[in-house]
């Protein structure tokens, strides 16, 4: 089993990038870091809630599903329910794979976490093209309006990236830049026969 972490900040494409790696790996499952916040605490509006500070997430768990996984075990990821804000009540069970790819952009963050990891990818973008992607995803996908969106990322997202997110890229075996018209897909295929070659511990489909 390979643990693969794929890192950076919001709208660096790390969920795409993550994607193209498993539709090109035999055998691989993808656990986004996003699975794992903590309930939304009382009292406060979404506005208000900062989901980019590493307290949000719970590592711990993470960490012991991978354990589980590495020990040949099934496990049960949490669902989180972006629209009330908090964990769903069921969970998803999966099984031992050959590739774990853990997508979130404090993937690389934790110490205990990164013990685990086998190979890092640190994706990021320049900021103006990161503000843009982020703009169009939450209006069209999040159906938010403009400010909001601006203020969240100046307020919360912005300065997690440079206290958090960016120092973190130390830690990757790769570090790609993900510009306007950069290609994952092909960036994707390289990785894997940069890393791995024709080993046959990770084949490609």
């Amino acid at each position: 089993m390979k643990l693969i972490a794929i890192a950076g900040g919001t709208a660096t494409g790390k969920s795409l990038f993550a994607q193209y790696l498993s539709n090109k790996l035999r055998g691989s499952l993808i656990i986004p870091l996003d699975s794992y916040y903590f309930d939304k605490p009382n009292g406060i509006t979404f506005e208000e809630w900062d989901v980019d500070t590493p307290t949000v997430f719970d590592f711990a768990y993470l960490q012991s599903n991978i354990k589980e996984l590495r020990s040949g075990k099934p496990t049960e990821i949490p669902e989180f329910d972006f629209l009330s804000n908090r964990r769903a009540k069921f969970k998803n069970k999966v099984y031992p794979a050959k590739y774990i790819l853990i997508d979130g952009i404090y993937s690389l963050l934790n110490d205990k976490l990164r013990y685990l990891i086998d190979y890092s990818i640190f994706l990021e973008s320049p900021l103006d093209v990161l503000l843009a992607r982020r703009i169009l995803k939450d209006i069209k996908e999040n159906k938010r309006t403009l400010n909001p969106v601006l203020d969240r990322y100046f307020k919360f997202i912005k300065p997690a990236y440079y206290k958090y997110v960016e120092p973190t890229k130390r830690y990757a075996n790769e570090i790609i830049v993900n510009d306007f018209n950069t290609d994952l897909e092909t960036l994707a295929d390289e990785f894997i026969k940069k890393r791995f070659g024709n080993q046959n511990d990770l084949e490609q489909k």
